[in-house]
């Protein structure tokens, strides 16, 4: 829409306000019009800001769950390894053991019993490890997930707030100029 000052001027002047009065009234309201008023380009030149910063955040997003899926998969991998050798391990005293029985019966019995317990240990040590890593990664994943809901609320109320303030102040103005007509 665009504003004829020619025409307001010349309303102004057949209402009875002088020339140049009238001229510097038209001259003032339109440069608080032309510099405050929204257009449509505007917002959707901000809605495409928008759009571009929620891909943004997306693709960070994708990209962490992306981190966070190689990190489960190098730890799986580390504790399968880790039981493979402890399998092996144990594999091997046992054949020790097996060998010695008719021997030293006695002795074998005892360091099955301390390779059992070795075994829990390690096991019962590796497990508390995992899980510890577990719940770091889950408070992790969580604590983006809410800066991310944080973030985007932010943005949210702000654009309200700035459509709500530029559409009150243009509200003003037309309020402002319809009465300066009658």
């Amino acid at each position: 829409m665009r504003f004829d000052t020619l025409a307001w001027a010349k309303k102004l002047e057949k209402s009875g306000i002088p020339p140049q009065q009238a001229e510097a009234q038209v001259e003032l309201i339109f440069r608080i019009i032309d510099d405050n008023i929204c257009t449509k380009q505007d917002l959707r030149r901000m809605e495409v800001q928008l759009k571009e910063l929620e891909s943004k955040v997306d693709v960070k997003f994708k990209e962490l769950e992306s981190k966070v899926d190689v990190k489960f998969k190098e730890l799986e991998s580390k504790v399968d390894v880790k039981f493979k050798e402890l399998e092996s391990k144990v594999d091997v005293k046992f054949k020790e053991l097996e060998s010695k029985v008719d021997v030293k019966f006695k002795e074998v019995d005892v360091k099955f019993k301390e390779l059992d317990l070795k075994v829990d240990v390690k096991f019962k040590e590796l497990e508390s490890k995992v899980d510890v890593k577990l719940k770091e990664l889950d408070l992790k994943i969580e604590e983006i997930k809410k800066e991310i809901a944080q973030t985007k609320e932010t943005l949210s109320d702000k654009i309200s707030r700035w459509v709500f303030c530029t559409a009150a102040a243009q509200t003003a103005i037309i309020l402002a100029v319809v009465k300066l007509i009658r």
